[in-house]
């Protein structure tokens, strides 16, 4: 359930169904969703193991004050001295 924000409003201990039929209470449910959510935006595919990136994950609700924020996006600051390659991103 939602509120007229897009907020999450069901109650903790609602018991939900899951995919394979069985309920258990809304907050297990949650906590196995962002496990699930969290492990998807972690988890490289292997064709791609020669590129050496590194990913950040921030919780906008907790990070604002850490992030550039500019036209509804927000943007991680990193130092150039961090940069092997830099492309040249205009509009930023």
């Amino acid at each position: 359930m939602y509120d007229f924000r897009g907020s999450i409003v069901n109650p903790p201990n609602q018991l939900v169904q899951t995919s394979g039929g069985l309920s258990i209470p809304f907050k297990e449910y949650r906590r196995q969703f962002e496990k699930a959510m969290l492990t998807a935006l972690t988890t490289k595919a292997q064709d791609w193991h020669y590129e050496q990136e590194v990913r950040f994950i921030y919780d906008l609700s907790q990070h604002q004050g850490q992030l550039l924020a500019k036209e509804g996006k927000h943007f991680a600051p990193i130092p150039p001295d961090a940069l092997k390659e830099a492309w040249l991103l205009r509009g930023i």
